[in-house]
């Protein structure tokens, strides 16, 4: 089962998404700021990681900058309202951008394959070194 960080800072997102992640099959971890996805990315080690980006604290923004410092294989798909927020995003280091509101069954389908590319960028890494 794959491990997911959902991060948004309204906590009704955060329980309707964890839900649908969770009947997905996904283990979720939910974050309501930045720096409490920053402190989950670490500890939880996460699959991929779905940013809001208009946050408290620290924003998404920051955050994908952050993760990105460390990781430059994690799948982050960055989230908003905010359509402007699509440029600012994929320069951080977003994978992709989905503006709100979405249909849930978009948002499983994009895991599902930034996931699987993921695996297959791994599983042809661990060719390579053999």
């Amino acid at each position: 089962m794959e491990r997911i960080l959902f991060v948004d800072d309204s906590e009704d997102i955060r329980e309707i998404y964890e839900t649908l992640l969770t009947s997905a099959g996904y283990d979720v971890i939910s974050a309501n700021d930045g720096e409490e996805a920053f402190s989950a990315y670490h500890s939880k080690q996460p699959a991929i990681v779905l940013t809001d980006i208009i946050m408290p604290k620290m924003c998404g923004i920051g955050l994908i900058k952050k993760i990105r410092e460390n990781d430059s294989e994690v799948p982050i798909i960055a989230i908003s309202g905010d359509p402007r927020q699509a440029l600012l995003s994929s320069e951080a280091g977003a994978n992709l951008f989905l503006e709100k509101p979405f249909c849930s069954t978009i948002l499983v389908e994009n895991i599902n394959r930034h996931l699987d590319l993921l695996a297959a960028h791994l599983d042809s890494d661990h060719v390579a070194t053999l």
